[in-house]
């Protein structure tokens, strides 16, 4: 449990009243005020992960090697006409 807090000063008498007759304002202590606790600083968001982190994502297979190419047929042909 937080201790009591200590029992204020007795206030000091009230000043006169000024002449021009407008009420006293009495004098009364503000109370200290506690300084203002500085917020903790957030700590630094962990950057978002690309794939979800329940399931590991596979490697990408590697390419199967490209087939040979068949050996180019010359585009002028002769074409073989019945006759």
């Amino acid at each position: 449990p937080a201790p009591p807090a200590p029992a204020l000063p007795p206030l000091p008498p009230l000043p006169p009243a000024p002449p021009s007759g407008l009420p006293a304002v009495p004098a009364v202590p503000t109370a200290p005020v506690a300084p203002a606790v500085p917020e903790p600083p957030l700590p630094p968001t962990p950057p978002a992960p690309c794939a979800p982190a329940t399931e590991p994502v596979p490697p990408t297979p590697p390419l199967a090697p490209a087939p040979p190419l068949p050996p180019e047929v010359p585009a002028a042909a002769p074409a073989t006409t019945a006759s």
